[in-house]
């Protein structure tokens, strides 16, 4: 299992495509990330988005395929949901990996509270946009809320 998100750039290089709406100049809006962003490089380190099941399929099964990962013997796949909670746990029995509060999930993750300049509805932001994907982004992005740079929250155990 890896370590965080697939990102950008990872997708990139073995699909040869990124699909996704956080990218490039939709990123530079916020400036929460911009203050973090390595020089001249925009969007690599985020989270790829806009992957349906089949294409993150795809990918696992061309990652697999490379020569380096068949050297190794790696096979890629997604987890059960069974493997994927005992992951995330790492062992604890609190409501979140971090502990019990709101405060305490804000180490672990992104969401729409805490991803923006100010807390938000991000459902209530996708029924305005009315299916529309972009239109929803630029709902969030009004907000300052886009997709953070990977591994800059509290790892789980």
């Amino acid at each position: 299992m890896g370590i965080h998100e697939v990102t950008q750039d990872q997708y990139l290089r073995v699909m040869g495509k990124n699909p996704s709406v956080f990218q490039g100049e939709m990123l530079l809006k916020n400036k929460k990330i911009v203050e973090t962003m390595e020089p001249g490089v925009v969007g690599h380190n985020h989270p790829v988005d806009q992957v349906t099941w089949d294409d993150a399929v795809e990918f696992c099964k061309r990652l697999s395929e490379m020569p380096r990962e068949k050297a190794s013997g790696h096979v890629y796949r997604f987890p059960t949901e069974a493997e994927w909670e005992y992951a995330c746990r790492a062992g604890t029995t609190t409501a979140y990996n971090t502990g019990d509060s709101k405060e305490s999930l804000e180490q672990a993750g992104w969401y729409g509270d805490n991803a923006g300049s100010k807390p938000i509805d991000s459902a209530e932001k996708f029924r305005e946009a009315k299916g529309n994907i972009k239109q929803y982004a630029l709902g969030l992005m009004a907000n300052g809320n886009t997709p953070h740079p990977v591994g800059r929250k509290k790892p789980n155990a």
